[in-house]
């Protein structure tokens, strides 16, 4: 798992945390391997759906319960490309493949342990 070190918050006051934070959850119902990501910021949070490629945007600072989902807004269209864009650099060259020419690829498999964690049979 990648991550930075929390230190320079605990030791200076005036540091500053990360823009954006890619996180995901994979869960296993229906038969069907199914992940879910997403990239969050302090004032909104973009959700990718692997298995169907859904997509969810949320104004956190507007919303903050995310009662309003707001993907289909053509307001907010360009903030969702830069946070589709974010969840693209961090996905490109996963085993998965959920990365292909730039664009997020749906359906692809997944796993509860990725191989390139050095963790599976």
């Amino acid at each position: 798992m990648n991550g930075h070190s929390v230190m320079p918050l605990l030791q200076d006051d005036a540091s500053t945390w990360r823009a954006m934070l890619h996180g995901e959850h994979t869960y296993h119902g229906r038969g069907v391997s199914e992940s879910v990501h997403f990239a969050v910021t302090d004032r909104d949070k973009y959700i990718w759906f692997s298995h169907d490629g859904l997509e969810q945007y949320f104004d956190l600072e507007n919303d903050p319960t995310e009662c309003e989902e707001r993907v289909n807004d053509a307001s907010c269209a360009p903030r969702i490309a830069e946070l589709r864009d974010y969840l693209v650099e961090q996905l490109t060259g996963r085993e998965e493949g959920f990365v292909r020419d730039g664009r997020l690829v749906s359906g692809r498999p997944t796993r509860p342990i990725l191989a390139e964690a050095g963790l599976s049979g």
